[in-house]
């Protein structure tokens, strides 16, 4: 599998996860207003050539909580909420849902498993620690 990160980095280096409705704002957001129909056709051809997404613990939560509410009329949430997810975390307590697993062991060790396994894209929402995780 090939791993593909989702991320918007300003040119100043700056880095958030995915978030075109403003809710990461609060917490020092800065991409809502460049969201638009081009980015959104990008965003959807990358989630439906993806088999699984890979995500850390804070993301997993956050996307966990919210996307099992939405829909649309493209797909794009069914595919989301229907995808496999692999979640990188030591600390996570609850048992997941959502169609998610844990890696299990040493993250670097998980990853470059999921690495080996054939199909195709393996999707990073989230921050710079699943980006390190998934260089290894």
């Amino acid at each position: 599998m090939r791993i593909v990160a989702a991320e918007y980095v300003s040119a100043d280096g700056r880095m958030q996860m995915e978030d075109p409705q403003g809710l990461e704002e609060e917490r020092g957001g800065w991409t809502a207003p460049y969201w638009n129909d081009e980015l959104a056709q990008q965003q959807r051809e990358q989630l439906f050539v993806s088999d699984a997404l890979l995500l850390g613990r804070v993301t997993y939560t956050s996307f966990a909580a919210s996307w099992p509410s939405f829909t649309d009329e493209e797909g794009f949430a069914e595919r989301m909420n229907s995808i496999p997810k692999y979640v990188a975390s030591r600390t996570l307590e609850e048992p997941l849902e959502w169609n998610a697993s844990q890696l299990q062991g040493e993250v670097v060790e998980a990853v470059r498993s999921l690495k080996q396994e054939s199909g195709r894209d393996l999707l990073i929402y989230g921050q710079r620690r699943a980006l390190q995780h998934a260089q290894s």
